[in-house]
């Protein structure tokens, strides 16, 4: 949770969706629960909780960024604006919201702050920071996350190098004439990796 002025903004665990509720809904209670408009989960609010702050280290200011429920967001930080712009096209004729930066330190606030559906970056330096955020985030954050790597040092959909990144899907440059092709099938082995997960999570509710 996490005050701002006249309302607070609370994400969900679930759904990684953020809402708002203003000030005058809130109880007058350390503790209370509300259910996400998006998926229905009961969220449990602490107001005693340490507040959020969306200072980062070198003193950006980020602000969330706030979607329709339901909405599928991605995040998309690439050098190279023909990918970038080819890619974005792609995503918003699949439905999704599309985000990005303006630099690496924006990159890594927005990824600190917000909940994406889908995470594309390239394996270069500025790619490492991005890596090292994504290493914080918990199991069930992370795994609800199809992140995408695009570089020159193996082939698409090499194992072993998605598997050294700890990324669902490396893109070879090489292959970017196909870029739709592949991020279908980026997209399909990520919903195929949740099947099991979302059996689970249905069997203990």
């Amino acid at each position: 949770m996490k005050n701002k002025g006249d309302f607070v903004i609370i994400s969900c665990n679930r759904c990684h969706k953020k809402f708002k509720i203003p000030d005058e809904k809130i109880p007058d209670v350390p503790k209370f629960s509300v259910k996400c408009p998006s998926c229905g989960e009961k969220i449990l609010v602490n107001k005693e909780a340490p507040k959020i702050d969306d200072e980062n280290d070198q003193g950006l200011k980020i602000e969330p960024e706030m979607h329709p429920p339901g909405s599928i967001v991605a995040f998309v930080y690439l050098p190279d604006k023909d990918a970038y712009q080819n890619i974005k096209t792609y995503l918003k004729e699949k439905g999704y919201i599309v985000s990005s930066a303006n630099n690496i330190e924006e990159a890594v606030a927005k990824l600190e702050l917000n909940r994406y559906d889908l995470v594309i970056f390239a394996d270069n330096q500025d790619g490492k920071k991005i890596l090292e955020e994504i290493d914080k985030w918990p199991g069930n954050r992370r795994r609800n996350i199809n992140v995408i790597a695009i570089g020159d040092k193996a082939k698409t959909f090499d194992p072993n190098i998605e598997f050294l990144l700890g990324v669902n899907s490396y893109i070879s440059w090489e292959d970017l004439d196909r870029v739709e092709e592949i991020l279908d099938n980026s997209i399909k082995r990520h919903e195929d990796f949740l099947i099991p997960w979302k059996f689970v999570s249905n069997n203990d509710e």
